[in-house]
């Protein structure tokens, strides 16, 4: 469970670093990167800038799955490991055997796409 959280932490990392480099210049608001907790269980993605806005996405390592807690630190849905049939690490949400990205996407769209304005 560890090494698909801390897979995660990377990938969210750079989807970041993507997010922001598809912002207009003086858009006025930048998605943070992932900021870690202290005890390495949970990292925070969240934006800064113009826009007051307090909707940060938090991915929790719990002992038997990854929680997504939305800005309401309600979960948003949780994320189990699993070995596919073609031998890949999946992730299991809701029954459903999703790659990393569709994971990270639906933790993610919302806040990349729908609540801030451009």
């Amino acid at each position: 469970m560890l090494a698909a959280f801390n897979r995660l932490y990377l990938e969210v990392n750079e989807d970041v670093e993507i997010r922001n480099s598809l912002l207009p210049p003086g858009a006025g608001h930048r998605f943070n990167p992932p900021t870690a907790s202290s005890d390495g269980n949970r990292f925070t993605v969240a934006v800064s800038g113009k826009i007051a806005l307090n909707r940060p996405i938090t991915f929790r390592l719990r002992e038997s799955d990854i929680a997504v807690l939305n800005g309401d630190d309600k979960p948003m849905f949780t994320a189990t490991v699993t070995i596919s049939d073609d031998g890949e690490c999946r992730l299991r949400v809701g029954g459903q055997e999703l790659e990393f990205w569709q994971v990270r996407r639906r933790a993610l769209e919302h806040l990349f796409f729908e609540i801030i304005p451009e």
